[in-house]
């Protein structure tokens, strides 16, 4: 038993491991009990909680890792068109997304996602891009390292909308969490531009890691 040892006012520590190997680094572990029932073990430096357990089973962890390599939590984000990109007639060309709604670990940038963890990720994408009738054929295309990847809706002739063309892709792909990289692309064949609807909830593009590798 005891009561506010290192950890200060309504902490016990109660058991430290130190480690004297010659040599070693980070060689201590604290265990210790707060005042709401928490269990704890601190970092060697006493400055930080590596994992913690409240008195209703709530586990708190930095990072779950299984194999040496991180399970869960992965990298998620969602971006949008913020303006009217002219898409010319005939050639494939990378959809740009210039806002984001959220990117949590930073690896959404030039509208390209590059996930800095390795793991199964899911995709989705639409676009939409004006045109009447008789447009021509529309598709859009995950790419993966600048090659195509996955192709989604490839469509021509009538319009979806008053005057519009509304296209998607959906897909998961492997990532390798340090060279991969995935991007939209669009294809539109009508012989003249068309421009790319710009709104959060019309063309957007989102990722999310699945599962770890």
């Amino acid at each position: 038993t005891g009561k506010d040892t290192q950890g200060g006012t309504g902490y016990f520590d109660f058991l430290r491991v130190q480690n004297t190997t010659a040599g070693v680094t980070n060689g201590n572990k604290f265990f210790r009990l707060d005042n709401v029932g928490k269990f704890e073990i601190i970092n060697s430096a006493y400055t930080g909680s590596l994992f913690s357990l409240t008195d209703a089973g709530v586990l708190s962890t930095g990072q779950l890792q299984i194999n040496s390599k991180k399970a869960v939590n992965g990298p998620a984000f969602r971006a949008w068109a913020n303006d009217n990109q002219s898409i010319t007639s005939g050639s494939q060309q990378k959809v740009t997304f210039t806002q984001e709604s959220f990117d949590t670990d930073g690896c959404f940038a030039s509208s390209t996602f590059t996930p800095t963890t390795e793991g199964y990720y899911q995709f989705n994408s639409t676009v939409r891009i004006s045109g009447g009738s008789s447009t021509g054929e529309c598709m859009l295309i995950l790419y993966k390292n600048g090659s195509e990847y996955a192709r989604g809706t490839n469509e021509s002739g009538t319009e979806q909308g008053a005057s519009f063309y509304s296209m998607q892709v959906s897909d998961i792909a492997y990532a390798n969490g340090t060279t991969d990289y995935f991007e939209i692309y669009i294809q539109q064949t009508s012989g003249t531009s068309k421009n790319v609807t710009s709104a959060s909830s019309i063309s957007y593009f989102s990722g999310c890691m699945i599962r770890g590798a």
